[in-house]
């Protein structure tokens, strides 16, 4: 059904920025192709006789071992050098453990926005399971679990019963407890009460207990010096 021209993604690009994903899952002839274009910043219509040219910024990512692929000869080395100018490697999840507390809540925020409804506490157990994961999915994995225990949590607090039932976590959460683990205080389930139960598991370090809560160091200060704890 050509029935009109259509201006493909380099053309669309032309003057900005064109993000392509998984890049090492591509065709040979489409590397071909991809190359004479990043070459020669001219290309063609898909049916079309008329040469096109592009001012285009080419981002690409993916999570295979593109010089790896070389050697297997399913990469061309040559396009390879083409899109090397600037590598940034992301290291996995498991690497920047630090990240995952402000992961969980960015995540809780967007969903509760979608769901109109308030952005929940995250019960300090469950935050120390989400960081010792190992997160063979990456940040994809962590959204769907995060969204799995927003659904099964009733109220405004994550706790131990969601990660249980999780169907990926909840082995771990059922785990029985190291020896010499302590038990929660037994303190009030209000944010006072959580600030003394975090700051007890960190050892008083107040890095730590942000993670465990989920919230900047700033915030957890603040909080701290609401409640008199400071």
């Amino acid at each position: 059904g050509a029935e009109k021209d259509t201006p493909g993604l380099f053309e669309r690009a032309d003057g900005g920025t064109l993000f392509l994903d998984e890049i090492g899952e591509m065709s040979p002839g489409l590397q071909a192709k991809l190359l004479r274009v990043l070459q020669d910043g001219e290309f063609r219509r898909v049916g079309g006789v008329e040469v096109l040219r592009a001012d285009v910024r080419l981002v690409a990512a993916t999570h295979r071992d593109l010089p790896g692929l070389i050697r297997e000869g399913r990469f061309r080395e040559d396009l390879y050098f083409r899109l090397n100018g600037i590598t940034v490697r992301l290291p996995p999840l498991r690497e920047r453990r630090e990240d995952i507390p402000v992961l969980v809540r960015h995540v809780l925020k967007r969903l509760c926005a979608e769901l109109t409804r308030p952005v929940p506490d995250v019960a300090p157990d469950v935050m120390r399971a989400l960081i010792a994961h190992d997160w063979p999915g990456n940040v994809r994995q962590l959204e769907n679990v995060v969204r799995r225990l927003l659904l099964m949590s009733d109220g405004d607090r994550i706790d131990r019963s969601a990660l249980e039932a999780d169907p990926e976590l909840g082995a771990a959460g059922r785990r029985p407890p190291p020896v010499g683990h302590r038990p929660d205080p037994p303190v009030g389930d209000d944010e006072r009460g959580r600030l003394v139960r975090a700051l007890e598991e960190a050892g008083g370090r107040k890095n730590d207990a942000a993670a465990l809560l989920g919230i900047s160091r700033a915030t957890l200060y603040r909080k701290l010096k609401k409640h008199g704890l400071l």
